[in-house]
């Protein structure tokens, strides 16, 4: 063997043991001898994909192709880059290209079905793993990509069945014991949830999906000590609500001394996740503190931290020694935060026209959520709590209730001093549960069979807002309970 031929050995061992870095940079050094260019253009393309610079991945990958005839596997990678650059149809092609040179390939096949479904094909997507499936009866992973489409389109009994299918394939398959304890899940049984995870972790411990829904499960159940190292896995995830920031500074755990130094909180993922997070400002002993927020929580953070730093995301942020994710303050510092207001607003003058209780409503969350099916309640329903002995409002921004003048919403700020002026807050699982709460007024928040984890289990308070009652789903999509039980509590005011 030459020693180029050597090395790009040793630049591949690099990057399948996860160290891209020296990988990339050997590969760098061997890209000007001809003789291993392509092979050394393939590599760097694996590399830079491994590190979600797909761009980059792309060129190195075209660079390769044009060099030599692609062969299916290499079309194969092309097309996966190309999906997590967004750019469906083009992964499509290439795929189709691939199955020119061999019609029956699995995993083309497969790769094939995840992008289709991406582009809202689901039935061609399940064509496409079933032709995967006939080629090679016994390939576990196009019946589990199978499974995971099924679960995607709520068909659970044939996920099931499908997951189950893997599982006499290959006893011993991580994504199949994922699957049937996500199914175990969404129905509640989060013991049974959490035993199939663990069976999925038994052949893939660093499996990031797995060791996520885990925590979760155990996170529900209150089981902080357990969940919270698990909960880290989310930005391990493919596509996971917020994107990992990548800092030179290292991550504040807990355990490094802030004396002196300058940390840096950033928000992650909804509204409501930043508010909740909020909590723990006052408690952060610290030289300095930088709280980069959304935008429309910059103006409500910066009244109620004056003595910090506070920026809007993308905003150039200043000099610092530390970062933490909001989200992950409660593994550095307890779950032990006192449970009181922390927020303030003052409260703005309303155009009610009586003396009744004012009540404001949120009966939606972002479409966009995961569990926004399941979360949100359709206004017509949320409706038959309204009642003449109250005056309503809407809190939703720019979706004012029938017959009632929208109050301007623009940002938190103005939704906090809209809150301040009310009676009592009956909203769904949003960002307005979070503001309300953080504020200290009366909020009842309507909550689904399954419940985000902050909710917990089988209980009408919180540890997290004093002032706030739970009305919980018996089970999935009955919301006359909960609102029957609203109705009940309202006319007792």
């Amino acid at each position: 063997m030459s020693n180029a031929h050597a090395r790009l050995s040793d630049a591949a061992a690099l990057q399948t043991q996860g160290d891209l870095g020296r990988a990339r940079t050997l590969c760098l050094e061997l890209l000007t001898d001809n003789n291993i260019r392509t092979n050394v253009l393939f590599l760097l393309s694996i590399i830079e994909t491994q590190a979600e610079n797909y761009t980059l991945a792309l060129q190195y990958i075209d660079d390769a192709i044009a060099r030599t005839n692609p062969t299916p596997g290499a079309l194969n990678n092309r097309g996966a880059i190309l999906r997590a650059l967004g750019r469906h149809d083009d992964a499509l092609a290439t795929y189709d290209r691939a199955l020119t040179l061999d019609p029956k390939n699995a995993d083309v096949l497969s790769n094939r079905a995840n992008v289709l479904f991406d582009m809202g094909r689901p039935d061609d997507a399940l064509a496409c793993l079933d032709a995967a499936i006939a080629a090679h009866p016994a390939l576990a992973n196009a019946m589990a990509s199978k499974a995971n489409i099924l679960f995607k389109l709520r068909r659970y009994d044939d996920a099931r069945a499908a997951n189950e299918q893997v599982l006499k394939i290959d006893p011993d398959n991580s994504r199949a014991w994922f699957g049937l304890g996500t199914l175990l899940a969404e129905f509640g049984d989060y013991d049974q949830a959490i035993a199939h995870y663990n069976r999925a972790l038994a052949s893939w411990p660093e499996n990031p999906d797995a060791q996520f829904n885990r925590s979760l499960c155990l996170l529900r159940k209150g089981d902080f000590a357990r969940g919270l190292p698990g909960y880290e896995y989310r930005w391990k995830k493919k596509n996971f609500t917020s994107a990992p920031r990548k800092f030179d500074q290292p991550l504040w755990d807990g355990t490094q001394d802030l004396r002196g130094k300058t940390i840096l909180l950033h928000a992650e993922q909804g509204y409501g996740d930043t508010i909740q997070f909020l909590r723990y400002i006052p408690h952060i002993s610290a030289g300095r503190i930088i709280l980069e927020v959304q935008e429309p929580l910059l103006r409500l953070t910066q009244k109620n931290f004056p003595d910090i730093t506070v920026i809007a995301q993308g905003q150039t942020i200043p000099t610092f020694d530390y970062h933490c994710p909001l989200m992950s303050l409660m593994l550095a510092m307890g779950a032990d935060i006192a449970n009181e207001p922390y927020l303030k607003a003052a409260a703005r003058t309303l155009p009610f026209t009586s003396k009744k209780p004012r009540i404001g409503v949120a009966w939606s969350g972002r479409p966009t959520h995961r569990n926004d099916i399941n979360r949100s309640i359709p206004l017509e329903t949320f409706t038959s709590i309204f009642s003449d002995d109250y005056e309503f409002t809407s809190l939703q921004k720019d979706q004012p209730l029938p017959k009632t003048a929208q109050i301007q919403i623009n940002d938190f700020v103005d939704t906090a001093e809209i809150i301040m002026a009310l009676d009592l807050v009956i909203t769904v699982d949003t960002s307005v549960a979070h503001l309300a709460g953080a504020l200290g007024k009366p909020v009842w928040v309507l909550i689904p069979a399954v419940p985000d984890w902050r909710w917990l289990l089988d209980r009408a308070d919180t540890p997290w807002y004093p002032t706030m009652r739970l009305y919980r789903q018996p089970s999935l999509g009955d919301w006359a309970t909960p609102l029957a039980a609203v109705r009940a509590d309202l006319a007792k005011l």
